[in-house]
């Protein structure tokens, strides 16, 4: 079994099991009654907890109580990263707030971002109260690991601040949040056949090999709940993509879903500039693997 930072992850040659459309009708209607749990832009992929914290502009910790509509009571419990005003808060939960259904009394962890009229969005929320209940408010460490608890939680969020990680200042993080994002860069069309694909820096990706699959064997669901992990560009995931760039380049050949993997490695380590990200991908580049050269290409374009 292949690991990732002493965990199991997904064997590169194996097929993964396909994702029912059942899933994506279930998100699709969570996302229609703007439910609070706030799934993932995608069934298939979630939000690891250290991209929450390094893509969020602030980090709130709230307590929710009371009946359907206006009755309903958010309070700040501590803000994580920035000030956020009581005002702020009330404005930014109102919408989600309300949608929470029945009576509550329980406690949220809030993800904001500052948009470009630097007013505050919520974009993720996670229950504190019941954290195990579902994927779409759960807490997923980069590792695929589901944590269990509001200390356990709170905890890892005030280890990641402590560390100081910063995204690239042009980092787009809506389109990181989704599913594929790296690759639908590389994929657009250019105006010129020398100009990189790539408008922005990354800062993060779905883990080719990383998945989490606790809710698909604990969750109440009649469905594959098979999770890919957004993590944020840390070096760990550079060392392991080098190690074991060849091994996958030699699999890629043998099956389309092997070569899914192997691509989205490649578009992986357009995050790690440096010479020995491009010593290996330089190997590759030969022939028709346009995904090489097209990372490479990018990763040159970046040198001052």
């Amino acid at each position: 079994m292949h690991r990732f930072l002493g965990f199991p992850v997904r064997l590169p040659f194996r097929k993964q099991r396909p994702c029912l459309k059942l899933v994506v009708a279930f998100s699709f209607v969570l996302s229609l009654c703007n439910h609070a749990c706030y799934s993932d832009l995608y069934s298939e992929t979630v939000l690891s907890l250290e991209w929450l914290v390094d893509s969020s502009d602030i980090v709130c910790h709230v307590s929710v109580h009371g009946h359907d509509g206006k009755s309903r009571q958010v309070s700040k419990v501590q803000a994580f990263k920035s000030v956020l005003s009581d005002k702020e808060l009330q404005s930014a939960t109102v919408s989600w707030s309300r949608a929470i259904p029945g009576e509550t009394n329980e406690e949220w962890l809030l993800f904001f971002r500052r948009d470009s009229n630097d007013s505050i969005q919520l974009f993720r929320s996670i229950n504190l109260t019941r954290p195990l209940e579902s994927p779409w408010s759960g807490a997923v460490s980069k590792r695929g690991v589901p944590l269990p608890d509001r200390h356990t939680i709170l905890r890892a969020v005030t280890a990641r601040i402590n560390e100081r990680r910063k995204l690239p200042p042009d980092c787009d993080r809506e389109l990181v949040d989704t599913h594929s994002a790296v690759e639908t860069q590389f994929r657009r069309k250019s105006n010129s056949r020398n100009q990189s694909r790539i408008q922005k820096s990354i800062g993060g990706f779905p883990h080719p090999h990383l998945i989490c699959g606790y809710w698909d064997e604990n969750g109440p669901y009649d469905h594959d709940t098979i999770l890919s992990v957004v993590v944020p560009a840390d070096v760990e995931c550079k060392k392991w993509f080098l190690r074991n760039l060849s091994e996958n380049k030699q699999l890629a050949q043998h099956s389309l879903d092997n070569r899914v993997t192997y691509d989205r490695i490649i578009y992986a380590l357009a995050n790690y500039p440096g010479q020995d990200t491009e010593q290996a991908l330089q190997q590759f580049r030969g022939g028709n693997d346009e995904r090489a050269n097209e990372v490479l290409h990018f990763l040159r374009e970046q040198k001052p």
